[in-house]
């Protein structure tokens, strides 16, 4: 009974790191499942429905994103780089929550990318959420890291969710090899 506790509790812990398509890869707690039914663009899902923590990534290739930007925003709402990008993701949350709340808009680098960190928190149906957000910019790709879990458990859990958003790493594409 002992050895089954301790290795409930070491899974509880521990970390699994995530490969998408050689693409990228991100580092989320072991407890966390592989789902496909959170977000329907997401290439990464993953989530505890008892423990009320939920992770997705989404990814959009920068040209795309800087065409329909170009064709259906005015260029002074939204700018055409990480910014501009980053700005459309958090408002398209914040507008979507009753009673919203925001962190500051964090300008910092994760793993050689460019990145934008912020804290989002509302009610949907008069549930509190709370979310973190992290968008990156890659050499081809735009990246949304969002974790979320009840406001209830945001002191749990805010630790494991910033550690999420440290840990996305795109890969480098194959590259031939010159001799």
């Amino acid at each position: 009974m002992i050895i089954i506790l301790f290795s409930s509790c070491a899974s509880e812990e521990g970390e699994q790191t995530i490969n998408i398509d050689k693409r990228y890869s991100l580092t989320i707690p072991a407890f966390l499942s592989k789902t496909d039914n959170l977000h329907k663009e997401a290439s990464l899902q993953y989530q505890n429905l008892v423990k009320e923590l939920y992770v997705v990534v989404i990814d959009e290739p920068k040209a795309e994103l800087h065409k329909a930007l170009n064709e259906y925003e005015p260029a002074d709402t939204y700018t055409n780089d990480i910014d501009g990008y980053a700005q459309l993701i958090f408002n398209s949350v914040y507008e979507s929550l009753d009673e919203p709340g925001q962190t500051e808009v964090i300008e910092t680098n994760v793993n050689g990318l460019p990145t934008r960190l912020t804290t989002i928190n509302g009610k949907i149906d008069g549930l509190g959420i709370f979310y973190t957000f992290g968008v990156y910019e890659g050499k081809d790709n735009y990246y949304q890291v969002i974790v979320w879990t009840l406001t209830e458990r945001k002191v749990k859990y805010q630790s494991k969710m910033e550690a999420i958003l440290q840990s996305l790493i795109e890969h480098k594409s194959h590259r031939k090899k010159s001799y």
